[in-house]
């Protein structure tokens, strides 16, 4: 029997969040299988819709956010990827696990700017709201670099800046969307100086391949 089948089965309407975080909680998922996996993915998709449900109370989407948010971090810390079944990446990754977990790690930031758009941020270290968080991610993901030396950088031609270098360009232009998801129509919510950061980030996205 897989660990995590209870899971599924509780996936129904009249479910609390909060019974599937105590039933996440008390699970060992050492060697998750590829099976299991997936269901914890079943449960963060599930647990994802939920959030985007508006006629839910707030407590109930945060709650499900949370739900969500544990669900991530339990799939990228179990990735199988050298198990059979595995679903395959093309081209392949050097490093599978961490592409798996920088993918995991943007749909979790896409959560949390939601939570913000939707139901404004919140001043809180760990909280769903808390865009920091995304602050702090998107600033790791682009590596020490400024928009201001990549935009220097732009009228160089595609052909010469290499295949590896638009890809680089390419994600920050995809990371960029989750922090314009979360800013909605109102200010950047992030402590100086790192607000302004985001801003220029932000002013140069659509110049990005």
């Amino acid at each position: 029997m897989r660990r995590t089948e209870d899971l599924l089965e509780l996936l129904d309407p009249d479910v609390s969040p909060h019974v599937l975080l105590e039933r996440l909680a008390a699970l060992d998922l050492a060697g998750c299988t590829v099976e299991e996996w997936y269901d914890l993915d079943i449960v963060r998709m599930n647990a994802g819709n939920k959030v985007s449900n508006h006629t839910l109370d707030i407590d109930v989407r945060l709650a499900w956010a949370d739900l969500a948010l544990r669900c991530i971090e339990l799939i990228v810390v179990t990735t199988p990827v050298d198990q059979p079944g595995f679903p395959l990446v093309f081209p392949p990754p050097t490093d599978a696990g961490n592409h798996w977990a920088r993918q995991f790690k943007r749909t979790e930031m896409m959560l949390r700017a939601n939570m913000i758009a939707s139901l404004g941020a919140i001043d809180v270290r760990g909280d769903s709201r808390d865009p920091e968080a995304i602050a702090d991610w998107f600033l790791a993901t682009v590596h020490g670099e400024s928009a201001e030396s990549v935009l220097a950088e732009l009228p160089t031609p595609l052909i010469d800046l290499g295949i590896d270098r638009i890809r680089e360009l390419r994600a920050i232009k995809n990371n960029l969307a989750v922090v314009v998801l979360m800013l909605g129509h109102g200010p950047v919510p992030v402590a100086p100086p790192r607000d302004v950061l985001l801003l220029q980030w932000i002013a140069l996205r659509d110049q990005l391949p």
